[in-house]
């Protein structure tokens, strides 16, 4: 059989991205869950890990001897693996727009952020100093204005 010699050989390692701190996403399938454990269901309604390629197989065999039977079993189990699949690629979209969500999510923050830290850098220095020493001699005037009006005398003192 040309099936018995269809063989995965990737690994079913994880690919995880970091997209906050300490949230991790899985970005991949593999091979093996995609393509060589798929669900299926014999006439008896019992159900078995098939590969696609061993469905194609049956497809195949079945349209070589004209075997009616054999042919509609294949093509519904083709249409069942074809509805796994594209499960698998439904759930990887949404992993994407979540991504995509995350990433212009990161952006916006990325450019507040920058406005900010432009604002906070961009401080004209001489109008901050002049205002800063129009300050200080105000307080420094109103220091003075109080003190003479209330000038302590040695009478207020031995009271």
């Amino acid at each position: 059989s040309l099936v018995q010699s269809i063989q995965y050989h990737g690994d079913e390692g994880k690919i995880k991205w970091e997209i906050a701190p300490n949230v991790e996403i899985t970005g991949n399938l593999d091979g093996n869950s995609l393509f060589m454990e798929i669900e299926l269901e014999d006439e008896n309604n019992t159900s078995f890990n098939a590969s696609i390629f061993a469905v194609l197989e049956k497809l195949a065999v079945g349209l070589y001897k004209n075997d009616q039977e054999t042919i509609n079993q294949a093509l519904g189990d083709l249409s069942r693996c074809i509805d796994h699949i594209l499960d698998k690629r439904s759930a990887l979209g949404a992993i994407s727009k979540g991504l995509e969500i995350t990433k212009n999510k990161t952006t916006l923050e990325e450019l507040n952020l920058t406005k900010l830290r432009s604002h906070l850098e961009d401080i004209d220095f001489a109008e901050t100093f002049m205002y800063f020493s129009t300050m200080e001699t105000l307080y420094y005037a109103s220091l003075s204005a109080g003190a003479r009006i209330m000038v302590p005398s040695l009478i207020d003192f031995l009271r």
